[in-house]
């Protein structure tokens, strides 16, 4: 069972929602909480209290925090597919960084704390995080991550071709092509604009690069997804000038549904399926953007010689 490096850890903690907060009081004693977070540069890690009701405002997390500032955050992947079971631990030293504070440092950086928060949590938007922000300087990465299925370490052997279950030897071989990973099939680099980029402008983008979508990014974060068909629905039948209205206002917002350099294609095709879509933005650490999925792109590395690849190849008719 592979351990990670801490560039993968890095990167599979930042794709998680939740993480479990874990502090220590001054007796010894663990205390562990969820938490919601965003990144903040490569290895720092924000949350805030928000206003859910809480039993006292003396919380503590951050009682702890006080009197020790060694923290752990955990984030962990499951599923009932084993084969992509993951963890990650995030060791590090928190402060507490107030609403009210006079310090203009201390302010900015809770000001920014509370921007990446509400980019990657739109409930937030409506009811922003009021209390302090806890600001984890990150200085150890660790994790753990299942080894898949017929790969060394997983309790079955396998060659390139084909695997065999150990459960019934007298069960003919089934042949199982080799797991690709997105990183391999995705179109990289993908084409973007600015929340305030006007949707004529998009529109431009989108016919001179060819394609029928594209990411809304700030500071290189992922603020939504814009689509050909977002521009006709929700702006145009809607009689709102395509001059003045920026792509931010009509785009997709977060959650989007995104995916990891790492994932499988296999997993890529079910994300898919399950949410009804054809293209899907691929992301790394933080929630930068580094690439695109579209359907066309699975299909191609499946089976290039298949009737949707050749029309996913083939120029457009417009």
């Amino acid at each position: 069972m592979p351990r990670m490096d801490p560039d993968e850890a890095r990167r599979r903690f930042w794709t998680a929602r939740v993480a479990r907060l874990a502090t220590v009081d001054t007796a010894g004693r663990p205390h562990q909480v969820p938490v919601v977070f965003a990144a903040l540069g490569d290895n720092g890690v924000v949350t805030a209290v928000d206003r859910k009701p809480k039993t006292t405002t003396r919380l503590a997390r951050l009682r702890n925090i006080g009197a020790n500032p060694s923290v752990s955050l955990l984030a962990d992947h499951y599923t009932e597919d084993w084969d992509r079971l993951w963890w990650v631990r995030a060791d590090g030293r928190a402060r507490i960084v107030p609403p009210d504070t006079a310090d203009e440092s201390a302010a900015g950086e809770y000001g920014t704390a509370l921007a990446r928060l509400l980019r990657k949590y739109p409930q937030y938007r409506d009811a922003p995080p009021h209390g302090p922000v806890i600001a984890v300087a990150v200085h150890r990465w660790t994790g753990w991550r299942a080894a898949p299925f017929g790969t060394a370490g997983s309790g079955y052997a396998a060659d390139s071709r084909s695997v065999r279950s150990p459960r019934s030897p007298a069960e003919p071989v089934r042949e199982v092509p080799m797991t690709r990973r997105v990183r391999d099939v995705m179109s990289p680099g993908a084409v973007a604009v600015e929340p305030m980029t006007t949707l004529e402008r998009a529109a431009r983008v989108m016919r001179e690069q060819n394609v029928g979508d594209v990411l809304v990014v700030y500071d290189c974060d992922l603020f939504g997804l814009l689509t050909d068909r977002d521009i006709v629905i929700r702006a145009v039948a809607e009689g709102r000038d395509p001059h003045t209205t920026a792509a931010g206002s009509v785009c997709t917002r977060p959650p989007v549904v995104t995916l990891d350099p790492e994932d499988t294609t296999d997993h890529a095709v079910e994300l898919m399926r399950k949410h009804a879509v054809r293209r899907l933005p691929v992301v790394e650490r933080g929630g930068c953007p580094v690439g695109m999925v579209s359907l066309g792109d699975l299909a191609t590395s499946e089976d290039p010689h298949s009737a949707l690849s050749d029309i996913s190849r083939a120029d457009p008719n417009h």
